[in-house]
């Protein structure tokens, strides 16, 4: 793994230049963890880290099941350590578990063989961009035995540094490179074969004294690795978060003392792909600390020191969906592209970190898009950790909202579009594909938090891409403009707002703008097929059966005696089916991040689950 993240090979002349790493010359330290010690010295290693300034955590290793326990320690370790990123795989288990299902972590899965692996093994070619060739035999790919694929010295005669081209098959060859038109030739062994079908094209090939290879790389259809975990979480928590190669990917072999090919390897599995990001975020750490951003030159006055959250944002802002949802159970966010999440393409960025933000609060930021273009904005944070309960888990204790407002009044929540909003990530984001010129609002949203020994504040970061002009910032600029809070999203779907933005909402209504509706839950009504059952301590009871969707949640409210105590069991009885998240509110608000809790089952066959809880005013 530490190949992958820092490897740089002795010989830069040879092929092997080819397989350096991400972040080479990076320095790594290893520490070895087992069963046993897996997380109770996580305090003294982010010690050890501050000691010698280090940033990043990258971790190859997950449990086999879920600890509400450590995974609370985890997300704690986040939140009192936001300058350090702590990176776990998604594990190959049949649902992510723990470290890797805290919510304050880097979750990251694995993409199968690229298309564009086939670099590797490559069954066509093309000569000078035009001229289609077949690698006659897999084995023996040009990338293996040359490390420039340009500028080629090309002969009919032998070419000991060259390509050959020859109207009769050989048997052996000092040339790298072997080109005939005639399919019944022979492979030979170490070099490169290329069969040209087009004898016009073949001909044509014999005029020339140097040639070009290059390869047509189809990256249109992603796939997730068949052993990367999907999510959600037990608890319902987005996990993954991102996805990276973690399929046959090619590093440094242990204990070799060769430099040729022989001292590589190959390895599989989501711990891979935790590498390579972390490759990535050291990356992305040196750009701020070395002041490249907002000029693109080194500039040290320029310098600064990114929290874990905006790297976290940075990384799923320039993500690529591999389906046409944000976020899908399967790939996260999708694979990022830090060319275009840095700015290094044709969409313009800016980076807001640490902004503070207090409970009940509303930010709004204005940003003028200059030119038609995609737009992404990322918010991500790390939660304010809670105490476990028994048989509790809260799924968030901090519930921050994004919203994005377009000039003509349209609106899109974080993670959904315009449909509902994000109540169980850390992270949300609203990517939209072809915006015109236009003033948008960027809205950010908090609730009350559960937790109330801590501060009453919380701090996030904002990164966004779209169509606009990274050193103009005369139009946006680096900290951009705030604009009243009472300048409201969808304008509260024609219902009041507070002074600080917050639409009053009717009770059958919820959400930033009041765009979701919620359910009564009358005594005895039916739906379809997800059985909810209410009892409180009178004996009476209210039950009724509703629809969920994929990606979707439903909202009930029901009436209650004032002060009293009741319980709540939820069940699919028709499967056997055990739903582990459920999350409520007791207040009059929006918000709906007050409590969330997941157990496990009372009966062998009856999945079901039941909780005391007491409610704090009347209905």
């Amino acid at each position: 793994m530490a190949g992958l993240i820092s490897g740089n090979p002795y010989d830069h002349s040879g092929i092997n230049d080819l397989y350096k790493c991400i972040a080479y010359n990076s320095k790594p330290h290893v520490v070895e963890m087992n069963l046993y010690n897996s997380t109770e010295n996580f305090s003294e290693i982010i010690q050890t880290m501050k000691e010698i300034d280090s940033h990043i955590f990258s971790n190859s290793w997950v449990f086999d099941c879920v600890d509400f326990d450590n995974s609370s320690y985890l997300n704690k370790i986040c939140y009192e350590n936001p300058e350090i990123n702590i990176v776990f795989p998604a594990g190959e288990e049949s649902i992510v578990v723990t470290p890797s299902d805290a919510n304050n972590v880097l979750t990251v899965g694995s993409l199968s063989q690229l298309n564009s692996a086939k670099i590797e093994s490559q069954s066509t070619i093309f000569i000078n961009n035009q001229i289609l060739a077949k690698i006659l035999d897999v084995n023996y790919s040009i990338v293996k035995y040359r490390k420039s694929l340009e500028k080629i010295p090309l002969s009919t005669e032998e070419n000991e540094n060259g390509a050959r081209i020859s109207d009769e098959c050989l048997e052996t060859t000092v040339s790298q490179i072997v080109i005939y038109n005639n399919q019944s030739c022979q492979s030979i062994t170490d070099k490169t074969v290329l069969i040209v079908d087009n004898q016009s094209d073949f001909e044509s090939l014999k005029n020339l004294t140097e040639i070009n290879l290059s390869f047509t790389i189809d990256n249109s259809t992603l796939n997730v690795a068949s052993f990367s975990a999907p999510g959600l979480t037990v608890i319902g928590t987005k996990k993954p978060d991102i996805l990276l190669p973690g399929e046959e990917i090619i590093s440094a072999k242990k204990g070799s003392e060769s430099l040729d090919y022989n001292s590589l390897t190959k390895m599989s599995g989501t711990s891979v792909s935790v590498a390579l990001c972390s490759g990535l975020i050291s990356l992305i750490r040196q750009f701020f600390v070395e002041g490249f951003y907002p000029t693109f030159q080194k500039t040290l006055d320029n310098s600064i020191s990114p929290t874990s959250y905006l790297i976290k944002s940075i990384l799923i802002n320039c993500a690529k969906p591999l389906t046409n949802d944000i976020w899908n159970v399967k790939s996260g966010y999708g694979v990022p592209n830090i060319t275009e999440g840095l700015g290094f393409s044709d969409f313009g960025v800016r980076f807001l970190d640490k902004q503070k933000i207090a409970k009940k609060d509303h930010k709004v930021y204005n940003l003028t898009l200059t030119k038609k273009s995609k737009l992404a904005v990322t918010m991500s944070y790390n939660d304010i950790p809670y105490d476990i309960e028994p048989n509790g888990y809260v799924s968030l204790n901090v519930d921050l909202n994004l919203v994005v407002v377009l000039e003509n009044g349209s609106v899109f929540t974080g993670n959904f579009y315009n449909k509902y909003q994000e109540e169980l990530s850390v992270n949300e984001k609203v990517l939209l594909y072809d915006v015109d010129p236009q003033n948008i609002t960027i809205h950010v949203y908090s609730n009350n938090f559960v937790n109330y020994d801590y501060p009453e504040q919380i701090e996030f970061a904002l990164s966004i891409l779209g169509g606009f002009d990274t050193s103009d910032t005369t139009t946006n600029p680096l900290e951009l403009l705030e604009i009243s809070k009472t300048n409201v999203p969808g304008n509260c779907s024609g219902y009041e707002h507070d002074e600080n933005g917050f639409c009053q909402c009717p009770k059958n209504l919820r959400g930033t703008y009041c765009q979701i509706p919620i359910t009564h839950l009358a005594e005895n009504t039916y739906s379809s097929r997800i059985e909810f059952e209410f009892a409180w301590n009178w004996g009476q009871v209210q039950t009724t059966t509703i629809t969920a969707k994929p990606n979707e949640n439903t909202y009930l409210y029901f009436d209650i005696p004032e002060f009293c105590e009741f319980n709540i069991i939820f069940t699919n009885r028709r499967s056997g089916n055990l739903y582990t998240s459920l999350t409520f509110s007791m207040d009059k608000t929006s918000s709906l991040n007050n409590y969330a809790r997941a157990v496990t089952p009372l009966q062998q066959y009856q999945a079901a689950f039941t909780n005391m809880f007491r409610s704090s005013e009347g209905t």
